[in-house]
């Protein structure tokens, strides 16, 4: 999280939350990085915007600005964590961009998302870890972006020989898109002409199962395997989503399970667990953890992944586009006039 007082001085970053987590886990994980290239795709990201974004947190902010608001903006992203131990073994790494955007505001404000990827050997045989974050956002009657960026992953690892690992949160629930009399209190994709009932047109979590890629567990389908439903402070289940994730079969107050593990290519299941499904300790996300065992053999690297390169406007470059447009339009305008 990026703060700015109301005074436009320079930004300071107040939470980082990879730094904070790699402190936690002291000091023995790294994120994955050869010949200088580290497994970390920054994403979507909104600047402080004076007075718009304000929010108040005197016991930060004091510290910080003597003052007791601050202009907040964030950034998000993918990062690969390893153990340090197996840095050696890292063989190549990369990023990369989703090309479905959802835009908010087209040029101005557009959400994007993308995926790291590192080649590591495992038991003598080469991995292919990748982590991701599919879009939440959806419009009605139009297929997800999450499901357009699954296919656009499945088909960027289409070529890759050896066996795959695939991390993250699809914001995909396995019921999706649902028909408008179903339990949906976390408002998720619903059906429509476009987007019928039970097909992968619109549910990254089928696009990625219908290409051959294994879940690794728990039942997605099985309600105590949900893993998102917190509330917005992280403090604890959503007042109005808690009742019905009890109804469910949920006892922690999650609704729809958005979070995997897929393998593929001579990978084996072992074991698979949800964590952090309780307050304090979950997030608005639990995770998924699994136990694998590599039945491959030999070590194939295949092909490094384009990194299709996004749109090189940013939010603020966009801003400044515009009104630069703009001005330049009324100046002409007023040499036409003469």
């Amino acid at each position: 999280m990026v703060l700015q007082s109301p005074l436009l001085e320079q930004k300071t970053e107040v939470f980082n939350f990879t730094t904070e987590l790699l402190a936690e886990l002291s000091g023995d994980y790294i994120i994955a990085e050869k010949n200088g290239v580290t497994a970390n795709n920054p994403g979507y990201s909104i600047g402080p915007i004076p007075f718009l974004t304000k929010v108040s947190d005197p016991i930060t902010f004091q510290t910080l600005f003597g003052l007791n608001e601050a202009d907040c903006g964030f950034q998000i992203g993918d990062a690969l964590l390893i153990k340090k131990s197996l840095s050696q073994y890292v063989n190549q790494v990369g990023n990369s961009e989703y090309k479905a955007v959802y835009k908010v505001v087209p040029t101005l404000m557009e959400i994007y998302r993308g995926y790291s990827w590192a080649d590591i050997t495992v038991q003598g045989t080469n991995v292919r870890f990748v982590t991701t974050h599919l879009e939440s956002l959806w419009d009605a009657n139009k297929v997800p972006k999450a499901a357009d960026q699954a296919r656009q992953l499945v088909d960027d690892l289409k070529n890759t020989k050896s066996p795959i690992v695939v991390i993250g949160d699809f914001n995909s629930d396995p019921r999706d898109p649902r028909s408008l009399d179903a339990p949906n209190p976390g408002e998720q994709p619903t059906a429509s002409k476009n987007c019928p009932v039970g097909t992968p047109v619109c549910n990254a979590y089928k696009v990625m199962r219908e290409a051959g890629y294994t879940d690794s567990g728990p039942d997605a389908s099985d309600p105590s395997t949900y893993s998102w439903g917190m509330n917005s402070l992280l403090t604890g289940p959503d007042a109005e989503r808690a009742q019905a994730a009890k109804k469910m079969g949920n006892n922690f107050g999650f609704t729809d399970r958005l979070d995997y593990i897929f393998v593929k290519n001579g990978i084996k299941v072992l074991t698979s667990k949800i964590i952090g499904q309780a307050a304090p300790y979950g997030t608005d996300h639990a995770g998924v953890v699994t136990e694998l065992n590599i039945t491959a053999l030999g070590s194939v690297i295949s092909d490094r992944l384009d990194s299709h390169n996004r749109f090189p406007i940013s939010f603020w470059k966009g801003v400044g586009l515009l009104l630069l447009t703009l001005i330049t339009w009324r100046i002409a305008r007023r040499f036409r006039r003469r």
